[in-house]
């Protein structure tokens, strides 16, 4: 058995022992090394127990091995840097309603990573008045963090018992943190400037386009060939075609239509011929308002 495996066991016999009441089973040196415990993880300190022959009626061994997550300080800097940025807002004119629908990606996190996310954004939250009331809570989700991140800084030496605990703490740490970044965007009433100050990424909503297409800004490349132009333009906003129309006078209804990008090579014309060119943007349902037009000559070489 390996010595981290070892090390949780024991964590866990001891501390069944003390929820069943069983303080018997514990020597004087183990109660006053259970005291020391409880103190270190009050100071964020997340302590291992590697064990040599552990048993609960036995003299055992014991080596101390301390892995430090986010310090008191640390929090306490994030929370004022917030809070400084929330003041900073008061004075200024609310933004137009804005739908925010959060985008943390949380399912493409590793443990670790998860925690380090997790751990960064509690304090944010915290930090924010209009957030108290986002359900999960922030406390809630810090439960679950607090029992992943002893199985999440193991890595790959971790057990099959564990790693299936770790799964399981990382579906509900995300499921639930998710649930509560969705209420905080919901707390945020259409502010994505409040919102922002938790630090988590937003999408924006799909929009429909109802109205016609606006008339693109065309330029006409003369220099690609013989009988050839290259038309091209921005692209426009809900287009999902462009076409390019050319021809002689004024009736459009005679002009050949080339249908393509917003970049075209027009080939198979009529070097020397002087015609007209027209281009616009069309959304599938409709056609957009025409280019200005422009006359050029179609090259000869």
């Amino acid at each position: 058995m390996s010595q981290r495996k070892k090390t949780i066991e024991l964590k866990r016999a001891l501390e069944a022992a003390v929820t069943a009441n069983q303080e018997s089973y514990l020597s004087a040196e183990e109660q006053t090394f259970r005291l020391k415990l409880n103190e270190m993880r009050a100071k964020n300190v997340f302590v291992f127990l590697a064990v040599i022959g552990a048993s609960a009626d036995k003299k055992v061994k014991k080596v101390v091995i301390a892995t430090k997550r986010q310090t008191k300080k640390e929090q306490k800097e994030i929370m004022a840097e917030t809070r400084k940025e929330l003041k900073a807002m008061a004075p200024l004119i609310l933004p137009p309603y804005t739908v925010i629908i959060p985008a943390p990606g949380l399912g493409k996190l590793t443990p670790a990573a998860l925690c380090n996310y997790c751990i960064d954004k509690f304090p944010r939250i915290n930090s924010v008045p209009a957030f108290a009331t986002c359900l999960p809570s922030v406390d809630y989700c810090q439960a679950i963090y607090d029992e992943l991140f002893p199985l999440a800084s193991i890595g790959k030496g971790i057990g099959s018992d564990d790693r299936l605990a770790m799964n399981i703490l990382v579906k509900q740490l995300r499921e639930n943190f998710g649930a509560t970044i969705n209420s905080v965007a919901n707390l945020s009433n259409g502010n994505p400037k409040l919102f922002s100050l938790i630090n988590v990424n937003t999408k924006r909503k799909s929009v429909k386009n109802t109205k016609r297409l606006g008339a693109p800004v065309v330029t006409i490349n003369t220099k690609l060939g013989q009988n050839t132009l290259g038309v091209r333009c921005k692209p426009i906003r809900f287009a999902k075609s462009y076409t390019v129309a050319i021809g002689t006078g004024d009736d459009l209804s005679t002009y050949k239509n080339f249908v393509g990008t917003s970049n075209q090579l027009i080939d198979g014309l009529t070097g020397g011929d002087l015609v007209n060119v027209y281009m616009w943007a069309n959304t599938g349902k409709q056609a957009g308002y025409p280019s200005i037009v422009q006359s050029v000559r179609v090259p000869f070489s």
